[in-house]
C-alpha cells in the first residue's frame, strides 16, 4: 500500500508507532471504494493504559481531544468490567453517540 501523492509505504512507521504502542497492525480494505489502508488496534489492558498515558502527557489540541476524554471514560468502565451492567452499557452508547461528527457539547478550557 503506497501513499498516492508521494508513492511511499507508512507501514514502516506505523509499525514502529503500533509496537511502541503494543497494538496490533492490520490492514483493510473498503468495500465501497477498494482502497485499502492501515489501522491499529488496541485490546489488551497493556496497550490501553500506554495510549491513555501517552495522551495524558502530550494531550491533543483539537477537538479530537474531547473525543479522546469520552473514549477513555469508556475504556475505564471496560477496564472496571461496568460495561456489563446496564447502566454502563447506556453509558459506553451514549459517549459513543456524541463523539466526532455526532458531537453536540463543545468546550475548550484544554487549551488554557
Amino acid at each position: 500500500m503506497l501513499d498516492p501523492i508521494t508513492k511511499c509505504s507508512y507501514e514502516n512507521v506505523l509499525q514502529d508507532i503500533s509496537n511502541f504502542l503494543n497494538c496490533n497492525l492490520r490492514t483493510r480494505k473498503q468495500n465501497s471504494t477498494g482502497n485499502e489502508y492501515f489501522t491499529l488496534t488496541a485490546s489488551s489492558k497493556s496497550s490501553l493504559s500506554i495510549i491513555i498515558n501517552y495522551f495524558e502527557r502530550f494531550p491533543l489540541f483539537t477537538l479530537k481531544y474531547l473525543d479522546y476524554l469520552d473514549w477513555k471514560k469508556a475504556v475505564e468502565l471496560i477496564l472496571n468490567n461496568q460495561h456489563y451492567t446496564k447502566e454502563g452499557i447506556t453509558e459506553i452508547n451514549k459517549l459513543k453517540n456524541n463523539m466526532n461528527l455526532k458531537r453536540t457539547i463543545f468546550y475548550w478550557n484544554h487549551l488554557n
